[in-house]
């Protein structure tokens, strides 16, 4: 339950919303309203941002890949079929835990002038059901540059403690992402974990770490699980595949095309030693599909955002994505924000518990559906169907 925030918190976002961002917020020289915060902490008051940090960090531990929470969910009768007891949780208790945690997310954010403007007038102790989170106004991916442009790179939306950014990324508009100093911080690991990989695999990561955030989300993901990787990113596939061939990973990382272009490059195809791979980022066809399949290879897919991580990945059933743990995911009709019914096309929109990067009511800009019932893989959290297509404008 949020702490304190009454008359006294409402004045302090009133603060917070008129205060200047630097321009390198959070990274060189602290927010004008983060100095006197730390003058606070150095007396021996904690602020509410103190609060409501760590009320979001508990709850994301739990969630994390490998936090010491995450682990000791972890049973040897578990360790087969899934990542941690969570898959399997009562989906009930997931959503009254998710809703019961939104208060201080939402408070966390509060502290950051980009949010302050983005939910001016929001009450924080409000938003506890998915009725109330529908009447926030939903952020939209494309319009981050106009967001930011004023405060570069972030514009006020990110809120990680001193020293924790540890990395600059990009993506096109141009858009810069955080990366915060954590363990599997975009939830890689579980998607990782369904697609078949495990401790002490070798794992062929083809996605760029050249700015791209991705690259860097499943690397971390992957040591999580206790993996070796080979940071190959998808410039040359000669090259690549004759890597691929002197040290014989595993599993493969990365897009779709990418994957094709080794096999197409490799001497033979049928014998490479990639027995799984986790796709992203380019169209997994159905003729891709049992193209990898003939060659040995099963291949799972996954649904991505740079400001997220990982949203949805398939698991071993292949019976839509399942949603995954910590995010709340709303199916919203496109330009309104307003949800719509199970089963109805929609544009995906999450909102990401990160205590550095809180992500409220963001919408991707992808078409999905929600999935009535639960995944035949026995996985309990919400199922959608993929992408089908860009939300339109």
């Amino acid at each position: 339950m949020l702490v304190e925030f009454g008359a006294r918190a409402m004045k302090h976002r009133s603060r917070q919303a008129r205060a200047p961002a630097d321009k390198v917020e959070g990274l060189i020289r602290p927010h004008p309203e983060e100095r006197s915060k730390s003058a606070s902490r150095r007396r021996g008051r904690p602020t509410l941002r103190d609060v409501a940090r760590s009320q979001v960090y508990a709850g994301y531990a739990c969630c994390g890949a490998s936090s010491a929470q995450g682990r000791e969910r972890r049973s040897s009768s578990l360790r087969k079929d899934y990542y941690d007891s969570l898959e399997i949780d009562n989906p009930d208790l997931r959503e009254r835990d998710l809703f019961g945690r939104l208060p201080n997310l939402i408070a966390l954010a509060l502290s950051g002038a980009g949010w302050a403007r983005q939910l001016n007038g929001i009450d924080p102790n409000s938003v506890t059901s998915r009725e109330a989170l529908g009447q926030i106004p939903v952020l939209h991916a494309e319009d981050w540059p106009a967001l930011r442009g004023e405060y570069p790179p972030f514009g006020g939306f990110v809120v990680p403690q001193r020293r924790r950014t540890r990395r600059l990324l990009m993506s096109p508009g141009p858009v810069f992402h955080p990366d915060v100093d954590g363990t599997d911080v975009g939830g890689a690991a579980r998607a990782l974990f369904a697609a078949g990989m495990r401790a002490g695999d070798v794992g062929l990561n083809c996605f760029s770490y050249h700015l791209s955030p991705f690259g860097f989300l499943m690397d971390s993901g992957a040591h999580a699980l206790g993996c070796t990787v080979i940071a190959a990113g998808s410039d040359d596939a000669v090259t690549v595949a004759d890597v691929m061939q002197k040290l014989a990973p595993s599993a493969f990382v990365g897009p779709a095309d990418f994957l094709k272009r080794l096999l197409d490059v490799s001497d033979s195809p049928s014998e490479m030693s990639i027995k799984h791979a986790l796709i992203a980022n380019s169209p997994l066809t159905p003729a891709l599909r049992r193209g990898f399949a003939s060659a040995g290879i099963d291949v799972q897919e996954c649904l991505t955002h740079p400001d997220i991580g990982i949203i949805a990945y398939e698991s071993d059933a292949r019976d839509g994505m399942i949603v995954n743990e910590g995010l709340i995911v709303e199916i919203v009709r496109p330009g309104s924000g307003e949800p719509v019914a199970d089963g109805e096309v929609g544009e995906i929109v999450v909102t990401a518990f990160n205590p550095d990067y809180p992500m409220i009511r963001l919408a991707t800009g992808q078409l999905s559906a929600v999935m009535r019932g639960r995944s035949p893989c026995g996985r309990t959290n919400m199922r959608i169907k993929g992408v089908l297509g860009p939300a339109p404008a």
